[in-house]
C-alpha cells in the first residue's frame, strides 16, 4: 500500500509538472493524485488508529467485551483514559434516539479538570430492525476522536435506584455469613401476633453487619402475613447501597431465607478510537472531484470543437 501510493504520488506530481500551464490537460494526473493520497490516508488512517478506552473502572466486563478497549462508566465518575479523563453526563431520550453525553477532560496545572469537549454518541431504538449504535465523532485538523456506545441501559424511563439481586442464603439464629467481603450476624428474631390462629403475623429478623473497616449497623427486616397476604418490610441500607429483605422462614427451626440487593448506579460501557490524518482522505476525495470535473470539461471542449469543424 505505502509503495503503490507513493508511486502514484509521485508520478502523478511528475504529470502536473509536465503539464503546467496546460491545465485542462491535467484532469487525469489530479485525479491520479488524488487516489495516492487516498491510498496514503487509509493507510495512516486505520494502520495508525488507537483504541484509548481501556477498562480503568475496576469492574470486569465478562466474556463480550475487551478489557483492553471498551470502558465501563458509572454516571458521574471521572476515569482516565488515554491522554484524557472522561465522565458519563448524562443521557435524554428524543422520542427516537437515547443520546449519552461523555465529557472528555483534562487537568490544569492546579490539578483541575476542565471540559475540552463533549462525545453524543447515540442509540437509534428500532424494536423491529434492531437497534442502530451510533458513533459521535470529534473533528479536529490532524485526527477524529470517534465514540460509540458497546452496552447501556435503553429504558426510555430509567428508575432511579433499581437493585440487582447480590447474594441470597439462609441464616439461622448465633450464625454468620458473609455478604460481600462483611459480617453479618443473625442475633434474634421477634413475633407479634397469634402465630397459631391470627390472620396476621409479623416476624422481624434483627441482625448485625459488621463491614471491614469497622463500622457496625443493625438491620431489622420484617416478613408479615396481613389478612392471608405475604408482604415484607425491607431494611435500606445507604451507606452500603444495599437492601436486606427476610424472604420467608424456613423449614428448619430458628432459619430464614434472606436476599441481599444491591443498588445498581447507571453506567455505560464505551469504545474510543482515535485516527489519525483522517482528514487527508476527505482532502482526497476533493481533489479526486477537481479532477473528474477538469477531465469532464477538456473533453466536453474537445468533443464541442469537433462539432464545429464537422
Amino acid at each position: 500500500m505505502l509503495f503503490a501510493s507513493l508511486f502514484a504520488l509521485f508520478s502523478s506530481l511528475d504529470m502536473l509538472f509536465r503539464f503546467r500551464g496546460k491545465l485542462m490537460d491535467a484532469g487525469p494526473a489530479i485525479s491520479h493524485l488524488a487516489m495516492a493520497l487516498f491510498l496514503l490516508a487509509v493507510l495512516l488512517t486505520f494502520s495508525q488508529k488507537t483504541v484509548i478506552s481501556e477498562n480503568t473502572s475496576g469492574y470486569r466486563l465478562g466474556e463480550d467485551f475487551s478489557e483492553t478497549e471498551n470502558l465501563l462508566l458509572v454516571k458521574g465518575e471521572v476515569l482516565p483514559m488515554g491522554e484524557y479523563h472522561v465522565t458519563y453526563a448524562g443521557r435524554e431520550f428524543d422520542g427516537e434516539r437515547i443520546h449519552y453525553q461523555v465529557d472528555f477532560l483534562k487537568t490544569n496545572s492546579r490539578g483541575e479538570y476542565y471540559k475540552v469537549f463533549s462525545s453524543y454518541p447515540a442509540v437509534l431504538l428500532n424494536e423491529r430492525m434492531g437497534n442502530v449504535y451510533e458513533p459521535y465523532a470529534r473533528v479536529s485538523p490532524l485526527r477524529d476522536v470517534f465514540t460509540y456506545i458497546t452496552f447501556a441501559d435503553l429504558e426510555t424511563d430509567p428508575t432511579p435506584g433499581s437493585y440487582a439481586l447480590l447474594d441470597e442464603f439462609s441464616i439461622a439464629v448465633g450464625d454468620t455469613v458473609e455478604v460481600d467481603n462483611n459480617h453479618l450476624i443473625f442475633r434474634d428474631i421477634q413475633t407479634s401476633g397469634d402465630l397459631e390462629g391470627s390472620s396476621d403475623v409479623r416476624v422481624t429478623a434483627v441482625l448485625e453487619l459488621q463491614t471491614g473497616d469497622g463500622q457496625s449497623f443493625t438491620i431489622d427486616p420484617s416478613y408479615m402475613i396481613e389478612d392471608g397476604r405475604v408482604m415484607r418490610e425491607d431494611y435500606l441500607l445507604p451507606e452500603l447501597d444495599q437492601m436486606y429483605r427476610f424472604r420467608r422462614v424456613s423449614d428448619e427451626p430458628y432459619t430464614i431465607e434472606m436476599e441481599v440487593y444491591e443498588d445498581q448506579p447507571e453506567f455505560i460501557v464505551i469504545k474510543t478510537i482515535i485516527f489519525p490524518m483522517i482528514n487527508l482522505l476527505w482532502i482526497s476525495i476533493v481533489v479526486l472531484m477537481i479532477g473528474l470535473w477538469i477531465s469532464f470539461r477538456s473533453r466536453w471542449r474537445n468533443m464541442r470543437r469537433e462539432k464545429t469543424k464537422s
